[in-house]
């Protein structure tokens, strides 16, 4: 008679004790990830009011300013007092359309990520260099356009000729 040792059944024993095994560490990790899911905005919430009690309301939103001019100056290499500069340059208006920044719709209470300015500021997306400052319907058009002159020319053309 052969023992156990011999047939291979030892063998199998140990990878059955590994299939299972893996099958529980699997069947734990889903576990854990629909936790993770479940709680997940509560944690948020948790951190975000941790993060508020522990500025004032004055504090967060200077804040928010300094992240703006930063993000500025990063990005297109202007503070926010070139901004202002340029748009007292160009008379407080769109390049493009003309339209004066008080007639420029803002929200009353932006959201994180919403206009605060009148202007956005235009640039190249080839050379990241400032041309100026356009409301965000001319900004917008530019860029559907793809900043192409040539586009921009026929479009124009298409609505000259269709005009009549």
């Amino acid at each position: 008679m052969m023992n156990k040792y011999e047939s291979g059944d030892l063998q199998r024993e140990r990878d059955e004790k590994k299939k299972q095994e893996k099958k529980k560490q699997e069947k734990k990790r889903l576990s854990n990830k629909l936790d993770y899911e479940k709680h997940k905005e509560k944690r948020k919430a948790t951190v975000r009011e941790y993060m508020n009690s522990r500025i004032s309301p004055k504090q967060r939103k200077r804040k928010k300013m300094q992240d703006r001019e930063r993000h500025i100056v990063k990005k297109y290499g202007i503070t926010e007092e070139m901004y202002h500069d340029m748009s007292h340059e160009q008379g407080d208006m769109c390049s493009i359309c003309k339209k004066h920044k008080d007639d420029v719709l803002l929200p009353d209470n932006p959201r994180s990520g919403q206009r605060t300015r009148p202007f956005v500021i235009d640039h190249c997306h080839k050379t990241n260099k400032v041309r100026g400052l356009l409301c965000n319907k001319c900004n917008t058009a530019l860029g559907l356009f793809n900043d192409d002159v040539e586009l921009l020319g026929i479009a124009q053309e298409y609505l000259i000729k269709t005009q009549k």
